[in-house]
């Protein structure tokens, strides 16, 4: 996953498709979101790895929760994930209100980041929200 995520190896995050397809298609939702990150992380990476893991699977999404940029979480210790303040928002909160959204992300560590984004979207007016991880 490392030489995907940081150096962008496509054929790598291909070898998930099939599997993010497979539990993609079990789960109720009615929109699917990647977990975001900042701008910033953006332009160092030059792309969000989990929209490209959606993107080769062919799995429609949409990007409407957003986040602010913080320091890497790899660089946090578990404490420091845990009592991180929200820095999720929902942009157009009629994308997920009253609906069953579905989270995807590439890496579950202490859980933290899904339950801020799950937070902002139900706090946005989401049915529920549910989530995918790749790796844990």
């Amino acid at each position: 996953m490392a030489l995907y995520k940081y150096r962008g190896d496509y054929a790598i995050a291909a070898v998930f498709s099939g599997e993010l397809i497979k539990k993609w298609s079990y789960v109720a939702k009615e929109v699917t979101i990647p977990l975001p990150i900042s701008a910033e992380r953006r332009d160092e990476r030059g792309f969000n790895q989990t929209e490209g893991l959606l993107k080769l699977a062919n799995i429609p999404f949409t990007t409407q929760l957003k986040r602010e940029h913080t320091e890497k979480q790899s660089k946090k210790t578990r404490r420091e994930r845990i009592d991180q303040e929200q820095y999720f928002f929902v942009e157009e909160r009629d994308t997920v209100a009253s609906k069953e959204v579905l989270l995807i992300d590439d890496i579950y560590t202490t859980g933290a980041t899904l339950h801020l984004a799950a937070e902002a979207l139900m706090k946005s007016g989401a049915k529920s929200v549910s989530s995918i991880t790749i790796f844990r």
